[in-house]
């Protein structure tokens, strides 16, 4: 694994910040009339408009940063029961309540398919069995101290050591007041896949991982363990030896092995040293259909003290499928479905490859068998190398495994995400908000836009397994809007909520600067996003104040923006189909070189740094209606495509479309197939397979009234990884890309963002302008003079009304309309403009 790995997905340390601290006890210029719009249709729900938002429970720094939505943590449950949902309320209740009283939007953070969050406590219990309670709530027992404030010597010792969590109600734990129970609830009985109850408890196990619960409902790893998360409480390193605290302080904690359990180092102990931890997160299996149902219970709370919505976590394939997944993939009920989606199979070529061990497909034995073949030494061990071997991409039984859990992975969230707006439907919510995390660096296909609201995911320009070990990067050079772009395309409503993280070696220099903030405040906007302001953590970028000066201008201009959808007439498709394909139970077989991913990214950055306007299409909407008003479209390095897939990009090039493709194509099947790879590669009826994979000739072939273009090269994926050579390597992207009829920018230099936008109603376009040429060392943004360009007008329109608006002072801008093409001259820009055209 990455050295890095462990600050990329952060969401466990933020959250969990965030959770100790509530637990520890401009200017604008226009160049014509205002212009009014309607009143938006009852099914505009919130956040379906400007919703800049925070995360934070200081509601004086909420309200300075002039956010409308505060992720906050009453109601937050990371899974871990009622009772100590109830907790979270009576501890941030009084902010909750100012939050609210204003018109603020609130929403609390939860877990989707990810973990579920344990946490050891001290409560005193008295000689008669009965549990000191606390005053605010006398129902509830008192935790004298938890985990995040374990080693304060001012707090109570307790008596007792309970661990916090989803067992507490599942198994009526002697301190859980009746109303909190299960019956009192309404939650189901947590079962194993053949009806068997999972309540109490195991007796070969340590409290509290011996509740059954788990090991029906968890992850397991290729060994059928759970393999959860360990950290020993804040400061706890050093109190882990003998005769330093008294024994009390030991005494429950969970003894994690350094090495052996994922659990961290520490300062003076060393691989096989115990560990004593007071958080595990247990991670969900997905298809255990008790985690959908617990999410109704869970949900009903926060609706009966109105919560707008949830930050859902792990809303992804990241723990209940896993990256890798040799360490989560394995759980029963993952196992009983693909025993089902095998008999369900009429191969038998495929079928006799596996057998069958208490009437399920023993594919945890199959799995260690061939990594043996593979090279393996201790296949046990989830580091073994041969988990990480290519030749797993040609293993049928894998492939079969991985289509099966898409398949089941998609089936399960969007039964989650139904269920959660059933229950917001039944309160007379209907404008209940589902964000959701990780989406689209590792969706992996599990995530289609019919069953998430918004994409509210945590990105970095540095290390991810969606993006290498190098990452996105910053500007100049590096543009997130490629990720805004991807992830619009995964979700219901028309803006993206990300946290961006500044972090690690290369970027933590960065943070708090106000420059970059701002640049990159500008590119998540024009693309669709709006960027997380955390006061209590430096590493999310920008401070109160910048966040306060970008959101001042885009409220006071709310009209202006209006609702708007993409406008671009050139299509990249973006396929968690090939990202899946490519994965291996130890992860990719190779991070840092991912043809397709990386293909999209590089093409889009090409795009970008080309001004010509395009927007994702993901492989689940490849269809008539996604390709409808492309001029091109660019498939970069898909092995795996469906023969409808095919289908439709054949007659739309007929139909005078220019495809575009670089390396192999449709070489395999997609999932519903299981990647098997086909004899003859998707369109070699209509090139020739010897031409497609000659690397001396790419070429051009007619179809129709259009034109099919290919090269086996991977030049994509090339511009994205040789960052200091794009200057030499755009123009063959811009020459095969052809141009665009939306806009004339040819002239512009590259360090300039160009970015299209229509109203829902096409009577305006919008063409946002960010500057990305700052000066990293000295945080200067450096500004550009002279910015023309053209936007050819649609051919009903007769002419147009021209706008530009900006956060800065002064802006200079001019335009003259000349046989119905506009031609816009922007003298000076700092760092972000937005011209409207507005039909007339």
């Amino acid at each position: 694994m990455h050295p890095q790995f462990s600050w990329y997905k952060l969401h466990p340390l933020t959250r969990r910040a965030f959770l100790c601290r509530m637990l520890a006890a401009g200017g604008a210029m226009t160049l014509g009339p205002h212009v009014a719009l309607g009143t938006p249709i009852e099914a505009d729900f919130w956040w379906r408009h400007i919703i800049p938002f925070a995360q934070t429970d200081d509601s004086d720094l909420f309200f300075q940063c002039l956010a409308q939505m505060d992720i906050f943590g009453f109601d937050s449950d990371p899974t871990w029961g009622p009772y100590a949902q109830r907790l979270t309320e009576l501890g941030s209740k009084r902010g909750f309540r100012s939050l609210k009283a204003h018109g603020t939007r609130v929403i609390t953070y939860i877990e989707g398919f990810g973990d579920c969050m344990l946490y050891a406590a001290r409560l005193n219990r008295y000689s008669n069995g009965a549990f000191q309670k606390r005053v605010d709530d006398p129902s509830l027992p008192l935790l004298v101290r938890t985990a995040w404030n374990w080693g304060d010597d001012a707090l109570p010792e307790g008596s007792v050591t309970r661990w916090i969590g989803i067992q507490n109600t599942v198994n009526d734990e002697d301190f859980i007041p009746h109303t909190d129970s299960s019956a009192s609830r309404g939650l189901p009985i947590p079962k194993y896949p053949d009806g068997q109850p999972a309540v109490g408890w195991m007796s070969d196990d340590h409290y509290p991982l011996n509740a059954r619960i788990f090991d029906a409902c968890g992850s397991k790893d290729i060994n059928g363990n759970l393999h959860p998360g360990f950290e020993a409480p804040p400061g706890f390193d050093q109190m882990t030896h003998e005769g330093k605290r008294p024994k009390w302080v030991i005494d429950g904690l969970y003894p994690a092995v350094i090495g052996i359990d994922d659990a961290p180092s520490a300062p003076g102990l060393k691989q096989g040293d115990t560990l004593y931890c007071g958080i595990i997160s247990v991670h969900k299996d997905l298809s255990a259909p008790f985690w959908r149902e617990y999410a109704r219970v869970s949900v009903r709370e926060m609706l009966k003290n109105g919560i707008d919505g949830v930050w859902c976590d792990n809303f992804s394939p990241w723990d209940n499928f896993g990256y890798p997944p040799v360490q989560k993939a394995f759980g029963d009920w993952s196992l009983h479905r693909f025993t089902q989606y095998l008999s369900g199979m009429r191969s038998t070529n495929l079928l006799h490859r596996i057998s069958m061990k208490n009437g399920q497909y023993d594919l945890r034995n199959y799995l260690k068998t061939k990594a043996l073949e593979f090279g393996g030494k201790d296949v046990s061990k989830c580091e073994d190398p041969a988990w990480s071997d290519a030749r797993w991409l040609e293993d049928p039984i894998w492939s079969a495994f991985k289509a099966c859990r898409q398949k089941w992975g998609q089936h399960d969230l969007r039964e989650f995400y139904y269920a959660i707006h059933d229950e917001a439907n039944k309160a007379k919510r209907p404008d209940f908000c589902i964000g959701g995390n990780d989406i689209p660096l590792y969706g992996l296909g599990w995530v289609h836009n019919d069953w998430l609201d918004m994409v509210n995911t945590e990105v970095t320009p540095g290390w991810h397994m969606g993006t290498g070990s190098r990452g996105v990067m910053i500007p100049p050079a590096g543009k997130m809007a490629v990720v805004y772009r991807a992830a619009l395309e995964h979700q219901e409503g028309p803006y993206v909520g990300a946290w961006y993280y500044l972090d690690g070696p290369l970027y933590r220099k960065y943070q708090q600067k106000p420059g970059i903030a701002k640049t990159l405040l500008a590119e998540a906007f024009a693309n669709g996003a709006f960027l997380m302001c955390d006061p209590g953590e430096k590493k999310v970028v920008g401070t109160v104040e910048t966040h306060a000066w970008w959101n001042r201008f885009i409220l006071s201009n709310a009209e202006y923006f209006e609702q708007r959808v993409p406008l671009a007439d050139i299509g990249i498709l973006f396929s968690p189909d090939n990202q899946l394909a490519l994965l291996a139970p130890g992860g990719f077989p190779d991070m840092d070189r991912q043809p397709h991913i990386f293909g999209h990214w590089g093409w889009a950055t090409a795009m970008i740094d080309s001004h010509l306007p395009y927007r994702a299409v993901t492989d689940w909407n490849l269809d008539d209606r996604s390709l409808a008003g492309l001029r091109t479209f660019i498939i970069p390095d898909a092995e795996c495509l469906d023969d409808r897939a095919g289908e439709t990009m054949e007659k739309w090039v007929r139909g005078g479309g220019r495809l575009i493709i670089t390396g192999p194509m449709g070489t395999r099947y997609g999932p519903a197939r299981n990647f098997q790879r086909r004899r003859n590669s998707l369109f070699s009826h209509l090139i020739g397979s010897e031409a497609m994979d000659n690397p001396q000739s790419p070429g051009e072939t007619g179809l129709g009234d259009g034109v099919i273009y290919w090269t086996p090269d991977t030049i994509g994926m090339n511009y994205y990884l040789n960052a200091a050579d794009r200057k030499s390597l755009l123009p063959q992207l811009k020459h095969i890309a052809g141009g665009s009829a939306l806009i004339k920018a040819a002239d512009l230099p590259s360090s300039i963002g160009v970015f299209l936008w229509r109203s829902k109603d096409s009577n305006s376009i919008f063409v946002d302008i960010v500057n990305y040429d700052i000066n990293l060392e000295s945080d200067q943004i450096r500004p550009v003079e002279d910015i023309v360009f053209q936007v050819p007008l649609p051919k009903s329109w007769e002419s147009a009304e021209v706008m530009a608006i900006s956060p800065e002072e002064g802006l200079l801008a001019s335009a003259n309309v000349n046989r119905g093409r506009p031609e816009v001259h922007i003298h000076r820009l700092t760092n972000y403009a937005s011209v409207k055209l507005i039909r007339r």
